[in-house]
């Protein structure tokens, strides 16, 4: 393990809670455990209504007067951090020894990369074709796109964040992770690999992954989340058909979920949503068609055929009950 001796940390590690008391000792011990010598935490309290106390010489509390949800807590542990390196741990998930490595990386890597991609705990794609793969990557390279599910759990460098501009929504509580998740992807000029697990991600059962969305959030995945991704992407260049396979990607398991398990929604609605994809100069272009489906299994190539010649509702819902997959 190399030992970091500078004035200016390593990394800093941000930490939102809400109301969380019971597990985040266990996040923080698993940072100075496995951290090495030169590390900050900043821990961010979002208007817990019990306040967070930490005894602790390592942590750097800030606290929101009021609850203004996650993106607003990692942003301003954003910018209170003086690390070259930032990491976002949630406060009921928890580090892998595995850090210890990629924090080596880190600090003697040449090439400067802007982000270091790692796994959670149990995704082994990394680990898998680590040796096939090249060290350094582009967010442009067809694998990354085709595999972007498997590059969450990343170290990003301070300075190119601040830089680009690159912060978490703070206008929803849901689906912010993923939108600045790509969004930093996309800016980035090169990626480095790691075949390291170091997130242990864990499911608090009064969280809100752990109680799952409500039906409200679920329909703002499935009808504005769509079209914030396509105009996220929209700054960068690449293809439409990238565009289109990426948003289109991430909301057909969602659409699937909502129409098979929630007696309460409203199937209509939904599919509502779904037809955004089919409203993007689709029916006149199967050149288009032709170049996203590369990015999608044959099931999603008929649901996008059906949405994009407009489907009776009935014909696409009953798809929706039969998918299986993600």
């Amino acid at each position: 393990m190399v030992n970091y001796m500078s004035r200016m940390p390593l990394i800093s590690f941000i930490v939102p809670v809400y109301l969380d008391h019971d597990h985040l000792p266990d996040a923080i011990h698993s940072i100075v455990k496995y951290s090495g010598a030169s590390f900050e935490i900043i821990v961010v309290d979002d208007g817990s209504p019990v306040p967070i106390e930490i005894k602790s010489n390592r942590v750097h509390l800030e606290r929101l007067g009021v609850n203004k949800g996650a993106g607003k807590a990692r942003n301003i542990g954003l910018l209170k951090a003086k690390g070259k390196f930032v990491a976002f741990l949630d406060s009921d998930d928890v580090l892998t020894p595995d850090i210890a490595q990629v924090l080596d990386r880190c600090h003697c890597d040449q090439e400067n990369p802007d982000i270091f991609v790692s796994s959670l705990i149990g995704d082994k794609f990394l680990s898998e074709k680590f040796g096939e793969l090249p060290k350094y990557v582009k967010f442009s390279d067809d694998f990354v796109l085709a595999k972007l599910r498997h590059f969450s759990a990343n170290i990003y460098r301070r300075d190119f964040l601040i830089a680009k501009g690159i912060f978490f929504p703070e206008d929803t509580k849901y689906g912010e992770d993923t939108l600045f998740l790509i969004n930093a992807l996309a800016s980035s000029s090169s990626l480095c690999l790691t075949p390291s697990e170091i997130y242990d991600y864990r499911r608090r059962a009064n969280s809100l992954m752990g109680i799952g969305p409500s039906l409200e959030q679920q329909y703002f995945l499935i009808e504005e989340f769509p079209r914030r991704l396509y105009r996220l992407l929209s700054r960068f260049p690449l293809h439409a058909s990238v565009r289109l396979s990426m948003s289109f990607n991430y909301r057909v398991p969602q659409a699937a979920r909502m129409v098979k398990n929630q007696l309460d929604c409203n199937v209509e609605r939904v599919i509502s949503g779904l037809r955004f994809f089919g409203q993007i100069g689709l029916e006149n272009d199967q050149s288009l068609r032709d170049a996203a489906s590369v990015f999608w299994n044959d099931p999603k190539r008929k649901l996008m055929d059906m949405l994009a010649h407009e489907a009776d509702s009935e014909v696409i819902q009953k798809w929706l009950y039969e998918y299986q997959g993600n």
